[in-house]
């Protein structure tokens, strides 16, 4: 049952098992196995700090995840033919280095600003930890309501 599981702790010990998968990364296709812990390394060029060059509130065709706040992570090079971020998101050093704490505070005024959760705010307003995790969802039946400036 989801109640039961203690997702800080989880949380923790996921961070912790990625970053000792960073000693022999297998992360994307390539499969190189290159020591990002020693620094930049592999086809990806990719260091053992995780950058994004763009983050936004998406609105897509698939109900299911409406709203979207989609981050753009630096350092791909696939170069699949569907990609939408493209030639932007090759290079590993672009962008800003990814601090979940800022990225959640973004993720969470940009939903405010634009989608309205007005329920959502005592939940925050009373949240003891900086770090939270909220999802919304805008089901289209009503539509939003814009909160007090």
């Amino acid at each position: 049952m989801l109640s039961n599981i203690n997702r800080p702790a989880r949380a923790r010990t996921n961070a912790a098992m990625a970053q000792a998968m960073l000693a022999e990364c297998r992360f994307c296709a390539h499969d190189c196995a290159v020591n990002r812990l020693a620094g930049p390394g592999g086809r990806c060029h990719a260091g053992a700090e995780t950058r994004y060059f763009c983050s936004q509130v998406e609105v897509t065709d698939e109900l299911d995840l409406i709203p979207t706040y989609a981050i753009a992570f630096s350092g791909c090079d696939l170069r699949c033919a569907f990609c939408i971020t493209g030639a932007e998101s090759w290079n590993a050093r672009a962008g800003e280095f990814f601090d979940t704490s800022n990225v959640a505070a973004k993720a969470i005024a940009a939903a405010l600003r634009r989608f309205a959760v007005p329920s959502a705010l005592p939940a925050i307003s009373a949240s003891k930890s900086s770090r939270f995790f909220l999802s919304a969802r805008r089901t289209g039946r009503a539509p939003p309501r814009k909160l007090a400036s």
